[in-house]
């Protein structure tokens, strides 16, 4: 049986990774990502990605094209000289923080298999809330609202049903499984 710590830990380096991939998916200069991007619907019913950008000097300025459907538009994205986010990173991780902090766990488990089902673990085992707050550093209140990690304690109950602990164990286990495959 995983000690609690171990858990935590662990909940703690997923939730890193996926608010990374969260940060690079929203960061990355893409025409969807811009903040002069919009999508221009035309008659046909077509949308079609359009900058919108309007420099001072806008007598020579046309139509870019910038359309995330197509490979052109993307390596406009790349080259673009007034790409701009349309969140910065700190906006973003207080979305992530947001959706963490006020989803239900099968909302998180959409998303998040691997993270939900140590939260699961956390909360079964009496561990407490497993909500998120904001800041990243090592100390203890990533995951656990303020609380010190929790000291060498078995993450199960003793004397629970035979079945439903080998059921968590079970979790765990195909969690860690299919993980591996991402």
């Amino acid at each position: 049986m995983k000690k609690s710590n171990v858990v935590w830990r662990k909940l703690k380096q997923l939730r890193f990774r996926y608010m990374k991939t969260y940060l690079e998916k929203n960061l990355k200069r893409t025409p969807d990502n811009c903040l002069y991007n919009h999508l221009e619907r035309f008659s046909s019913g077509k949308k079609v990605g359009l900058c919108s950008y309007v420099p001072e000097d806008s007598s020579l300025w046309g139509f870019i094209i910038c359309d995330g459907d197509t490979s052109e538009g993307v390596a406009q994205a790349r080259r673009c000289e007034v790409f701009c986010t349309k969140r910065s990173p700190d906006e973003l991780k207080e979305e992530f923080d947001l959706f963490m902090s006020t989803s239900t766990m099968g909302q998180i488990a959409y998303h998040y298999r691997d993270m939900a089902a140590l939260m699961w673990v956390l909360e079964t085992s009496g561990e407490g809330s497993w909500h998120l707050s904001e800041d990243l550093d090592d100390g203890p209140s990533v995951l656990t609202g303020g609380q010190s990690i929790p000291e060498e304690k078995d993450v199960g109950r003793e004397g629970s049903e035979t079945r439903r602990d080998s059921d968590s164990r079970g979790d765990s286990e195909t969690n860690s499984d299919s993980k591996g495959d991402s």
